[in-house]
């Protein structure tokens, strides 16, 4: 007897602010999603209205969800309450400002098989020698139960951007959970958005140095306890 594995049902989770011109792109990447949410992050009346016509064309309000807030929340704190929000197995994080095909879709929902953090676009950033890789946060998937366990992108420490991706990524590694780069054809318009949005770069150098400070930290107390070992096996 043939056995079939269901398809997991696929949510696409977007903080937006303003920026009506990329709805029409950003339609076309998602509308084969199971559901779109967007997170609103205090647009002006006069755009706010764009995405929710948008998701009104894929099915709203019996499929998709709005969320809206009253004052820019920046990307960790509105991209993990939309996460919270998202009923599918699998959740895909996502900016705004990007050009796909809708069958990147599709191969989100065939490869997101395993326990990891998934994305088309990586990096590496360096600590005291120490090469940390990293999945690009304009796009990031990962299955339902894994953002559970990371608890999203840290909204606390990392209140604005950037930086919050590289510390999801860390955390992953730190929790076994691998990171995968993919190969789905979806583009990203890099910094569309944080280039005509005043501050979006203020906490970037106070970022950097609390994730360096996070690795550090992270580094010592494995030699403490590699230490310890090697005391109790002298013994």
């Amino acid at each position: 007897m043939r056995i079939y594995k269901a398809i997991p049902r696929l949510s696409v989770v977007t903080p937006w602010l303003d920026h009506p011109e990329l709805i029409p792109d950003y339609e076309t990447a998602v509308k084969i999603a199971d559901e779109v949410v967007i997170v609103d992050n205090g647009s002006d009346e006069e755009t706010a209205e764009a995405p929710v016509q948008m998701l009104g064309r894929l099915g709203y309000p019996k499929r998709h969800l709005y969320l809206r807030q009253r004052d820019n929340g920046w990307f960790s704190g509105p991209t993990n309450e939309g996460i919270r929000k998202a009923t599918g197995d699998v959740v895909v994080a996502v900016n705004n400002d990007l050009k796909a095909d809708p069958s990147w879709i599709s191969a989100v929902r065939h490869e997101l098989t395993d326990d990891g953090v998934y994305g088309p676009s990586s990096g590496q950033r360096v600590v005291d020698n120490v090469s940390i890789p990293y999945i690009e946060g304009w796009c990031v998937a990962a299955r339902r139960e894994t953002w559970q366990r990371l608890g999203g992108f840290d909204a606390e420490a990392f209140a604005r951007p950037y930086w919050e991706d590289v510390d999801l990524s860390f955390r992953a590694m730190c929790l076994g959970l691998p990171l995968y780069r993919t190969n789905w054809f979806i583009d990203h318009l890099s910094n569309t958005t944080s280039a005509h949005t005043p501050g979006a770069y203020d906490h970037s150098e106070q970022n950097r140095l609390t994730f360096e400070a996070r690795v550090r930290e992270f580094i010592s107390q494995k030699r403490e306890v590699a230490d310890a070992t090697a005391q109790a096996v002298a013994v």
